[in-house]
């Protein structure tokens, strides 16, 4: 994508730096850093089936299921969930908001976990008034 935008003379701005996204985690106690790892490590031999089931959701529209999948665990979490996706999708909401007052066209890509629930990046742009319309491929039969 990066190549792409660069080929066709598009600027390409972040939301935030890196340094930034790295003090988030570094701004967590030690104790917060410490669990996440160790739900990740557990988590980690269920990887690929928990990603194709969250592919799955996410190209028919199922945001019940993302958000079951995503939020859910993440909501045991109240400290790691406000530094690392809410406060982050308040501030990247505000930015949009600010894009989308513009005549410029933008292209925008997060991470599904900022597009689900009621603290996703979608729902704060449409409770700033702007619409909202999820696209999904149709469900097929298996």
């Amino acid at each position: 994508m990066t190549q792409r935008a660069a080929a066709d003379g598009k600027p390409i701005e972040g939301l935030e730096t890196i340094d930034e996204q790295l003090s988030f985690l570094d701004g967590l106690p030690i104790e917060a850093q410490r669990e996440m790892l160790l739900q990740t490590l557990a988590e980690g031999a269920a990887m690929s089936e928990l990603i194709d089931g969250m592919v799955h959701a996410w190209h028919h529209g199922d945001t019940v299921a993302l958000e079951e999948g995503l939020l859910t665990p993440i909501g045991e979490h109240d400290e790691f969930k406000e530094v690392l996706i809410d406060g982050r999708n308040r501030r990247w909401a505000e930015t949009i908001a600010d894009w989308l007052d513009d005549e410029q066209d933008y292209l925008v890509v997060v991470g599904a976990l900022h597009l689900v629930g009621s603290e996703g990046v979608p729902a704060l742009l449409e409770d700033r008034g702007f619409g909202i319309h999820q696209l999904s491929e149709p469900a097929r039969l298996r």
